[in-house]
């Protein structure tokens, strides 16, 4: 959990404490000194005199305006310097609860309505903090002016005070009720931005299957859907503002006509009806805020709580409470009796065992959907099992973290993935650590360092999102590239060659022959001539282990492996 801000709390303290003051003075004194003054002016028969009386009085006043001014700066000012370190702390926050996350959750998610949700809470967050101090500022101002007001007025006080309970109370139910419409809106929106960023992130993929169109007119219907909850939203406020506004300005000229009759009737000073009055007015207009305020409220906390539901959504993969000291370091890999279904229910392990010791070389075969992904997911801790166990160097990988053991693991998929930055922090990614030398000696053992030179900035070139600027191989490249700079005594390849061409393959093979040395190493691959030179190959149908063996013992069994090779083409299983 990333430390709370320290001068947040004394910030927000010293804010709240500096409300109270200048509130209290500009609402609940200032008036009273505006009226002495107003009442010297009007009842003075000697002008001199009432000068002499008035200089002090307007000095004071416009004193404590000023000072005011400067301690309502001066909270302006600290909200300015610690404003963007808070909202640095807010988004490390919501970056370290979402990586958190199971690869199920990316995989259920659209990144851009994820993100839209993110900055949705930052912005809530903000409008709800605006909105406490705002609301504190109310609460001291009508404390303070109702208990003016009954020293002046106890008739008038009583009268308003119900009034005031009276408004409060629907406006409390009518926000309340609103509030289904503003999630309705923060529901869309979200929607509406993830369908537009997944649709721009994969433009290439829109324009070569020409559905422009396409996306344009589902683009449209569900932009369609957030216009019509807006509007809902939307009106609703403004019939609530509108509404509380007619209400108040009912309210102000009930009051100010039954002050008229009591100056006209001699029973109060001019003085006293501009005062009551400014107290009347300061009153009714934070009042008319509250409305507005609620009405952004109810907004922001809609919009906050789309991510703080994801926020509060249990753990799928939880770390242990207290974990065992990783003692990973052979990479000898035991699979006992493990059990993974899906959610439907269907197996795709039923009692698996496997053992893998140190240092050998598995290759994994078998038609799509035979779970050979699934176990490397497993290994990876990116899922858990129903039930077994699966220990390395006789640790259960479940008693340590997940990122301890997955420091302990290089890992290519078959998509390889790529941040948009340079070559050369993807290649270091691997290890921050490594020294430039070392990255580059990664590079040439995975033969991107030929095509990496030859780019416009070299290792400095930015490679696009998700590498959209390099080839498949390419790209396939850099990631091998990655994972030999790592060095972890477990190596996973899933399909890390596909995308490959002959040539490449070849000189990839030569590398993988360095870098599998010493290291348990798991290759996934319909490319036959990927496992060939494994030291066994376990064959695996429906979720279980139908064939293993060395690729000539398998051949001479004539069996599942035996049928795969005859059927491969261009060195390619046929599924």
């Amino acid at each position: 959990m990333i430390k709370r801000y320290p001068a947040w709390g004394w910030m927000k303290l010293g804010s709240y404490f500096t409300t109270i003051i200048f509130t209290g003075i500009t609402t609940v004194y200032a008036p009273v000194l505006f009226a002495e003054i107003v009442d010297i002016i009007t009842e003075a028969t000697d002008r001199q005199f009432a000068l002499e009386a008035l200089w002090p009085k307007v000095t004071f006043y416009f004193s404590l305006i000023i000072g005011v001014l400067a301690l309502k700066k001066f909270v302006n000012h600290l909200g300015a310097y610690y404003g963007p370190k808070l909202a640095q702390q807010a988004r490390l926050y919501n970056l370290e609860m979402l990586s958190k996350k199971s690869a199920h959750f990316y995989s259920m998610n659209r990144i851009g309505a994820v993100l839209n949700k993110v900055n949705q809470l930052e912005s809530s967050t903000w409008g709800l903090s605006s909105f406490t101090s705002r609301l504190l500022d109310i609460i001291v101002a009508m404390v303070g002016v109702l208990i003016a007001i009954y020293l002046l007025v106890p008739a008038l006080t009583i009268w308003f005070l119900l009034w005031i309970v009276g408004f409060t109370i629907a406006m409390f139910f009518y926000t309340h009720w609103k509030q289904q419409f503003d999630a309705r809106r923060a529901e869309t929106r979200s929607a509406m931005n993830g369908f537009f960023a997944d649709s721009v992130g994969n433009m290439m993929l829109v324009k070569s299957f020409a559905a422009g169109q396409s996306e344009y007119k589902q683009y449209t219907k569900i932009s369609g859907k957030y216009r019509d909850a807006a509007i809902t939203a939307y009106q609703l406020g403004h019939a609530q503002d509108s509404v509380t506004a007619l209400l108040f300005r009912g309210l102000h000229w009930g009051v100010l006509a039954w002050l008229l009759f009591q100056w006209g009737d001699g029973l109060m000073s001019v003085g006293y009806v501009l005062m009551i009055t400014r107290y009347f007015w300061s009153l009714t207009d934070r009042l008319l805020s509250i409305g507005t305020r609620f009405n952004e409220a109810s907004e922001h906390l809609s919009n906050a709580m789309e991510m703080l539901d994801i926020f509060d959504e249990p753990l799928q993969l939880k770390n242990p409470q207290q974990p065992e000291i990783c003692r990973i370091q052979q990479g000898a890999i035991s699979i006992n009796n493990t059990t993974y279904k899906y959610k439907d229910g269907s197996a795709v392990f039923q009692n698996l065992n496997i053992d893998i010791p140190a240092g050998q070389k598995v290759g994994l075969v078998g038609h799509s959907g035979s779970g050979k992904s699934t176990l490397t997911k497993l290994l990876l801790r990116f899922m858990d099992p129903q039930s077994g166990a699966i220990t390395i160097d006789g640790q259960n990988i479940a008693s340590i973290t997940q990122d301890d053991l997955r420091r302990n693991i290089s890992y290519v998929p078959q998509e390889s993935i790529l941040f948009h930055r340079t070559v050369y922090e993807n290649i270091a990614y691997g290890n921050p650590n490594a020294s430039k030398d070392k990255v580059i000696e990664a590079a040439k053992q995975a033969h991107a360092h030929e095509f990496i030179e030859s780019l416009p900035k070299g290792y400095d070139t930015l490679v696009g999102e998700r590498g959209v600027k390099l080839s498949g191989g390419e790209r396939q490249r850099v990631a091998i590239a990655r994972a030999m700079l790592k060095q972890a005594p477990i190596l996973i390849l899933d399909e890390a060659t596909s995308s490959l061409d002959t040539i490449s393959e070849k000189y990839i093979q030569e590398s993988f022959e360095t870098l599998m040395q010493g290291r348990t190493t798991i290759v996934i691959a319909h490319r036959l001539s990927t496992i060939q030179k494994m030291d066994r190959i376990i064959v695996l149908d429906k979720g279980q282990i139908v064939e293993e063996g060395s690729h000539s013992e398998l051949l001479q069994k004539d069996g599942v492996y035996a049928e795969l090779c005859k059927h491969q083409q261009d060195g390619f299983i046929v599924n």
